[in-house]
């Protein structure tokens, strides 16, 4: 099951890691019972558990894959809530539709040319006033090094895991990851390069945070989350730290 693989990982550092950026994602999305809540890219739907615990808000669960989507409809807690929809395509929901839309640790799975095409069909759903909400893991720096050790130590480390990669990535060397549609390792991935994609897509207000300790930014941080809305004036903002429970 993927959450043998996060949030009940046998080690304690993973599960602490997954737990925290869910725990973060919910206070940032700060889900109200009036909300359209799509949660792009859910994996089993931990995170849909996470939102209606919070709020009982009207979620559709997108997922892609079809074996995690098998995995997903055996959620009971998830299967038998009338205001959570799952889908494994969102082409029936108009334009607009959706009031906040979060995707949690997807994009370092794309290309950068799959990277553009998704975020524009998140926008293409979010109303003029919704926020996205995307996570992404921190794979270069110092906080990179530091994960792939840990990956070593026990046993979990990521395809392309060489010497070579783990010090290109500890000064965010680039490093080919080819164009595949999906790519498993995160080896390669900075998420600064992201943040570059974001704003030439026409999103503003970046409110950057950190987890599981937002103390210690890109330094010593497992994910980053980005705050984003539509830009109708074309002037993006970069703030950090924003305070949890409040997307501006």
């Amino acid at each position: 099951m993927y959450s043998s693989l996060t949030t009940k990982h046998k080690s304690f550092l993973k599960r602490y890691s997954h737990n925290a950026r869910f725990r973060i994602a919910v206070e940032l999305l700060n889900p109200n019972p009036e909300d359209k809540i799509l949660d792009y890219g859910t994996g089993n739907g931990h995170m849909i558990e996470k939102v209606i615990e919070k709020s009982n808000c009207h979620i559709v669960g997108y997922e892609p894959a079809s074996y995690m989507f098998e995995e997903l409809k055996k959620n009971k807690l998830i299967s038998r809530n009338r205001k959570v929809e799952l889908c494994t395509d969102i082409k029936d929901y108009p334009p607009k539709y959706f009031h906040k839309i979060c995707c949690l640790e997807v994009f370092e799975h794309l290309p950068k040319s799959n990277q553009y095409k998704e975020i524009k069909r998140m926008l293409n759903l979010l109303n003029d006033g919704g926020k996205l909400l995307i996570s992404v893991p921190i794979e270069c720096g110092f906080s990179s090094l530091c994960k792939n050790i840990a990956r070593i130590l026990i046993q979990s480390a990521h395809a392309n895991t060489t010497f070579k990669n783990i010090v290109y990535s500890l000064f965010r060397i680039p490093i080919d990851r080819g164009e595949h549609a999906y790519i498993h390792s995160h080896i390669g991935f900075y998420y600064p390069d992201l943040e570059k994609v974001l704003f030439s897509c026409g999103l503003k207000k970046c409110y950057k945070t950190f987890s599981p300790i937002p103390f210690f930014r890109g330094g010593l941080n497992s994910q980053v989350f980005f705050i984003l809305e539509k830009d109708t004036s074309n002037q993006s903002t970069v703030k950090y730290n924003n305070p949890c429970n409040i997307i501006p």
